[in-house]
């Protein structure tokens, strides 16, 4: 039941193939990609070539314990072609050399330490007969957060000191039928290593989409193999999933799953404060659905059984649960107004050495009006919802209940046009509702008053375009449990057109939430703002191809575990012929943390 002898037969050697194939794994990378030169020289069509040759200095000054400074000399190569005929064989690449000469100053001692790296990074990609029935496609990248070009749109890695790399093999080969079944084998092998941590991860899997008439069937299974250096850990997960859809008409419909997971976790070489305890988790299920669901008629059925099986253990500690639950629903739609509703549902859950049932049955109606016409333009309508369920329970604490439930509700909607360019936007509502519940453990009632209201507006003129919107809502429960939630939101933006080569846009978010618990023992009320101001000018001055850009972000929060943040950039940037430059300077405000981004480069293209 726990999938264990499953995984038994063949789970020793997969292992040791899959460790193998990881010490081959960058090898074998290389050998294929080192071909790939040769090949297009000699059988490849005419390829596609581009580059660049950069040079960036970057320069961040920030107010916690140290300051930095680097010089950057890039060189980006990328093209793509085929190899013999594009059905035989394609391929793309991209390749970027970087040497780095940084500093860094320490605020407190006044050290500097100097460092000086040659980073390559880049990708390629390899498609074998893309267009047959048995297609095979390869895929690498490398990738280090110190390359420039990456850090000046994510400042935020540099600032926090969580420089990485990272590297990726895919492999795919698949098989393609004229049935058109698919068949797929997959192999991934990722490696990444930071500032703080590093990890491998491997994953051999095989996928099949099986295409009959009127049923589909999809089948994954799938062994992964993580290391994490450092929580001195490694896990393994072993995951087999089969899904089957049976459809013989548009009315009927089958839907069936089953699955077997495993996961083993191991920590070297004692468990400490960083890692966890050795554990080992089995889980297995299996489910099956019908639905009825006829376009033309008023009636609608489903329902289904869930089997779960969980077994988990780690150290001085074993945990075993099994379930079982199944459900039966319909509905019907006796008028255009009122629908129906009945449900039955059972579940039994045993472990430890206890078992609980429980069922319920459950009916219930909903009633919803047209829309009627008020006030000339507006729009109205109402509903009126209710529903009763009886729900019993044995076991270690039986229990008996009669659950009741009625709502009432109504809003209305209006719009209207106050000039040509410019029109209002008004919705309120209101809902009412009573929850009552009796049985063994007691009674219970419960009564909901909630209101809501939305104003905007918007318009257009010869320059530009505002919007602004106002949400507000109060809710309040009363009965056995006491509590009210206010809401209220105020949303701003204005797009403006200063001149025909210059913009202004900007946009405002304040919200506030007070909730009140326990009779109004307990008030928590929570306040954020969020806006933005950019201005874009695309010749500055007069010259061509100049071009300003300012941006100036504000998020605060009105409570101690809230983030406030600024963060202000202004780039300039000027391209004259295959020559692109760029100077920027960024300002970030973390709860009151500054730092300073500096960032110069001139690029050649090619």
């Amino acid at each position: 039941m726990h999938g264990e002898r499953w995984w038994l037969a063949g789970r020793d050697m997969t292992a040791r193939v899959v460790m193998t194939a990881r010490n081959r794994a960058w090898l074998a990378a290389a050998l294929m990609a080192m071909p790939v030169p040769l090949l297009a020289a000699a059988f490849a069509g005419t390829p596609e070539i581009s580059g660049n040759l950069g040079y960036t200095v970057r320069s961040m000054v920030g107010s916690d314990s140290s300051d930095s400074f680097s010089n950057q000399g890039r060189a980006s190569l990328s093209g793509s072609s085929y190899l013999l005929q594009p059905w035989i064989a394609n391929y793309g690449f991209g390749l970027n050399m970087t040497a780095d000469l940084s500093s860094t100053t320490d605020v407190t001692s006044g050290k500097i330490r100097k460092n000086a790296t040659r980073m390559v990074t880049g990708d390629l990609d390899i498609g074998v007969l893309p267009s047959s029935h048995t297609p095979f496609h390869l895929t690498y990248r490398q990738n280090d957060s110190r390359v420039d070009n990456y850090i000046a749109h994510n400042a935020l890695n540099a600032i926090h000191d969580v420089e990485y790399a990272s590297q990726r093999l895919a492999l795919t080969q698949s098989l393609l039928t004229e049935a058109g079944d698919r068949y797929q084998l997959r192999y991934d092998n990722d490696h990444y290593t930071s500032t703080h941590s590093s990890y491998d991860d491997e994953l051999l899997g095989i996928d099949a989409d099986l295409r009959f008439t009127h049923q589909t069937l999809l089948a994954k299974a799938s062994l992964q193999n993580t290391d994490y250096s450092m929580l001195s850990q490694s896990s393994t997960n072993q995951v087999l999933n089969i899904d089957h859809f049976f459809y013989p008409n548009r009315v009927w419909r089958l839907d069936t799953m089953g699955s077997l997971y495993r996961y083993d976790r191991t920590s070297q070489p004692v468990v400490n404060a960083t890692n966890q305890p050795d554990s080992t988790t089995d889980l297995s299920q299996f489910s099956t659905f019908v639905f009825y669901r006829p376009e033309d008629r008023p009636l609608s059925v489903s329902g289904g059984v869930r089997l779960y099986d969980l077994a988990s253990q780690n150290t001085g500690n074993a945990v075993a649960v099994t379930s079982w639950n199944a459900t039966a629903g319909l509905l019907y739609q006796t008028t255009r107004h009122l629908r129906l509703d009945a449900r039955a549902d059972m579940m039994t859950n045993s472990g430890d050495g206890q078992q609980s049932d429980t069922t319920q049955q459950r009916l219930g109606a909903l009633y919803q009006s047209d829309l009627y016409a008020v006030f000339d333009s507006a729009s109205y309508q109402w509903y009126l919802s209710g529903s009763a369920a009886q729900r019993d329970s044995s076991g270690a604490a039986p229990s008996s209940e009669l659950l009741q439930n009625l709502r009432f509700g109504h809003d209305v909607l209006q719009s209207w046009r106050s000039s040509e360019s410019s029109g209002w936007r008004l919705s309120l509502s209101q809902t009412v509702g009573a929850d009552v519940v009796s049985g063994s453990s007691g009674d219970s009632d419960s009564q909901q008053l909630t209101h809501a209201a939305s104003l905007g507006w918007d318009s257009r003129d010869g320059s530009g375009s505002n919007l602004a919107q106002l949400t507000l809502s109060d809710s309040r429960t009363g009965g056995s449990q006491v509590n009210e939630q206010q809401f209220a939101n105020f949303q701003l933006s204005r797009n403006q057109s200063l001149t025909p080569r210059s913009d202004l846009s900007g946009n405002l978010t304040v919200q506030t939430v007070r909730q009140v618990f326990n009779d109004g023992g307990d008030s928590v009320t929570v306040t954020t703002a969020t806006g933005q101001v950019n201005y874009q000018h695309s010749r500055v001055l007069g010259v061509p191809r100049l071009r300003f850009g300012s941006d100036l972000r504000v998020s605060q929060a009105a409570y101690d575990e809230g983030i406030d943040r600024l963060e202000w950039e202004n780039a300039l940037d000027y391209a004259i012929g295959l020559v692109d430059s760029r100077a920027s300077w960024r300002m970030i405000d973390l709860n009151g943390t500054r730092f300073d981004l500096l960032y110069l480069q001139v690029t050649r293209r090619f």
